[in-house]
């Protein structure tokens, strides 16, 4: 797929996890890295998670209109930390795995059940 912004094709693009629920869609980055690690590859990072973010959104547009496709929250889990603040740029969380469950659930109910089944019947084709 070609991806305009960056004026390049996306031939693979890998996706740690997903997370579907009442507050949303979640793409998840694992990374068992140092603090410092991720602030010196902050540009890799975060040049990966808009690339899996992108291709999943494009993924969706096969199943949605453009103006119905799900919003898809991004989030670095580090098992480390992160020493420079709360995200790397303003589309990217960043927390700790004891936090995810806070972070998933603590949100505004967005989908309703039949729009959660959708998104996992949408996702269960890529198998």
């Amino acid at each position: 797929m070609y991806w305009k912004e960056k004026n390049e094709y996306i031939l693979t693009s890998q996706i740690d996890h997903i997370a579907i629920g009442p507050t949303g869609v979640y793409l998840i980055e694992t990374k068992n890295w140092k603090p410092l690690d991720i602030d010196k590859k902050s540009e890799d990072l975060i040049f990966q998670v808009h690339r899996s973010s992108y291709a999943l959104w494009r993924y969706f547009l096969k199943y949605y209109p453009r103006r119905s496709v799900p919003r898809i929250r991004n989030v670095i889990v580090s098992k480390s930390g992160f020493n420079s603040s709360l995200k790397l740029d303003r589309f990217i969380d960043i927390i700790t795995p004891d936090q995810l469950l806070h972070y998933i659930t603590q949100r505004e109910t967005i989908l309703s059940n039949d729009a959660i089944n959708k998104l996992v019947e949408v996702l269960e084709y890529t198998r």
